[in-house]
């Protein structure tokens, strides 16, 4: 199924951001965040319940002295019953947001490929070298957000690979104040069929940025239904057999040989006898 950004919704420098319209469950909620980061690492990014944390990223901080910083955060929730009746969200910090929902997602970890950003240098072209691998189709989320010195804006968001980069959809490109502080945040989004892999990606400032930069790139790519495919069944098979004619005559040898008979050799004593034949004549009686 295609994955689609039906809606979204953005706040700047608050703690509430509205819900993108039409929610249904089992739609997925992508909520894109710039905000102050922390003065040291680990870092403190914004949270909102019930949402998975799948990026952080924390620029300007450098041997744990207050510097200028940022922080780029991307959360996720696949929704259910709950988001469809809610209204608004609440971060734990006050930040810029964009939020998308997303159509065509199964379920579960949806980031199938991440690279992120930080840097304590200012900056004017955001070009990060790393490898993204696509298999299907997919949606992309660009996001940074950055110190400023003086009003600045975001545009030519890109990513290299073999083929070329995709259409790009700009849904925040804010400058807002946290406290003291002027920052922008900058999010867009495309839909791409390639599956090269990307090599770069980025954006440009209209002016170079203060020394605090940070920023994403997600791959969400579609689900792919897979038919059952098993080789030894794909193929005929060829049956090897040996191929003989039947022209055998029987040949047994003790038949064949005349046998010998071998025994005691014996004369027949049995007498026979005849009866004397009578002379031809009259028999005369002796006187007594």
């Amino acid at each position: 199924m295609a994955l689609v950004v039906e809606t979204t919704s953005v706040v700047t420098n608050s703690t509430t951001i509205t819900k993108p319209t039409g929610v249904v469950s089992g739609d997925l909620l992508v909520l894109a965040i710039g905000s102050n980061g922390s003065s040291s690492r680990p870092g403190t990014f914004p949270t909102v319940s019930g949402f998975t944390t799948g990026v952080t990223a924390l620029g300007g901080v450098a041997n744990g002295f207050i510097n200028t910083n940022s922080s780029s955060t991307l959360l996720w929730r696949n929704a259910d019953s709950s988001d469809v009746d809610a209204s608004t969200y609440t971060m734990s910090q006050a930040s810029a947001a964009s939020m998308f929902r997303i159509s065509g997602w199964t379920g579960g970890n949806p980031l199938f490929a991440i690279s992120d950003f930080e840097t304590t240098s200012p900056t004017t072209t955001l070009s990060v070298t790393d490898t993204l691998k696509r298999e299907t189709a997919q949606i992309l989320i660009m996001c940074a957000t950055a110190e400023l010195v003086g009003v600045t804006t975001a545009s030519t968001y890109q990513i290299t690979s073999t083929d070329s980069s995709p259409s790009w959809t700009e849904v925040q490109d804010v400058n807002f104040d946290i406290g003291s502080r002027d920052k922008i945040q900058a999010v867009a989004y495309a839909n791409s069929s390639d599956i090269s892999n990307i090599t770069n990606w980025g954006l440009t400032f209209s002016r170079s940025t203060a020394s605090a930069v940070s920023g994403f790139l997600i791959v969400i790519a579609e689900p792919q239904n897979v038919t059952s495919d098993v080789s030894p069944f794909a193929i005929p098979p060829t049956i090897n057999g040996v191929v003989a004619t039947n022209n055998v005559a029987l040949d047994v040898g003790h038949i064949q040989n005349a046998p010998t008979i071998g025994g005691t050799e014996a004369k027949a004593d049995s007498k026979v006898w005849n009866k004397e034949a009578r002379p031809a004549g009259t028999w005369v009686n002796d006187q007594k």
